[in-house]
């Protein structure tokens, strides 16, 4: 009898492990640096993240980097990694660190009440990221898939 109820221990025991335990653990050493999103003007497209636990992240609309007609914003945060998962902290608010030319650049005022990140492949030279977002207009969640490389082109 004894031996059925280990068995039904063990049994119970392995189907409530927790679902976060088959989560990738993610190598920092890759994590950290400069990564691009080779979308536009590579100058104006990029995320930065130190060893520090800093992340920048700097985006534009620019097509090129001589034509500056949209405004190029920069965030900064801090970050923690668990698993695969990324939690920031941010500290600033988007900042216009180019003034585009154009006066029609939109920024959403949306409230975004519920962001989370996490790394789905990491490797010396390409990051894929997946960002679940939910938001004051949506029900249900969104998902978006980024992919982002070593170097700009």
């Amino acid at each position: 009898m004894s031996k059925y109820i280990y068995i039904l221990f063990v049994l119970l025991f392995i189907s409530c492990s927790n679902e976060d335990d088959n989560l990738p653990t993610i190598d920092m050493e890759k994590l950290y640096g400069k990564w691009y999103t080779r979308k536009g003007c590579e100058d104006q497209n990029f995320v930065i993240y130190s060893e520090a636990g800093k992340f920048t992240s700097r985006r534009s609309n620019n097509e090129n980097c001589s034509t500056n007609t949209q405004n190029t914003f920069e965030s900064t945060a801090t970050y923690k990694i668990s698993k695969n998962e990324i939690y920031y902290d941010f500290i600033t608010n988007s900042e216009i660190v180019i003034q585009g030319t154009d006066n029609n650049t939109y920024i959403s005022s949306i409230e975004t009440y519920y962001y989370q990140e996490r790394i789905v492949e990491l490797t010396d030279k390409m990051m894929v990221i997946e960002a679940e977002i939910k938001s004051d207009y949506r029900d249900e969640s969104k998902f978006h898939t980024s992919t982002f490389y070593r170097d700009p082109q």
